[in-house]
């Protein structure tokens, strides 16, 4: 259950920030929302494969930075689109960037406090 509610918890916050520029921020709404998208789908990929490492009781070590290079290279493409295409940086790869500093300090919390089982397991769910 942690995995899901932590994914519809960040979707509900990425709807949340791209009304709220809608309402006279004078961002473009498409390049916002294009951001939003990509950061969302980075994140819930990587918080999916790492939290599935925790539970499975694996080492964490490699989704855990596949998920960081793949936020990376999001943020690399997306100023390389931007940059190729004379779009606004700010509006593609700040709200990208912004975005994905926000999931990833929810998905610290979320982890330190939900995640509380998978993080140090119980004695007796030690094998």
């Amino acid at each position: 259950m942690m995995r899901p509610a932590y994914l519809l918890v960040t979707l509900a916050l990425a709807l949340g920030a791209w009304w709220v520029t809608r309402l006279g921020s004078g961002l473009d709404p498409v390049l916002v929302a294009t951001g939003l998208v990509v950061a969302w789908v980075i994140q819930a990929v990587g918080f999916w494969t790492l939290t599935a490492a925790l539970e499975r009781g694996g080492s964490a070590l490699g989704p855990w930075v596949g998920g960081m290079a793949a936020r990376a290279a999001g943020l690399v493409v997306l100023w390389l689109i931007a940059v190729g295409a004379g779009l606004p940086g700010i509006d593609l790869v700040a709200t990208y960037a912004f975005a994905l500093l926000a999931f990833l300090l929810l998905e610290a919390a979320w982890l330190a406090v939900g995640g509380g089982n998978l993080l140090h397991p119980r004695k007796d769910q030690i094998d």
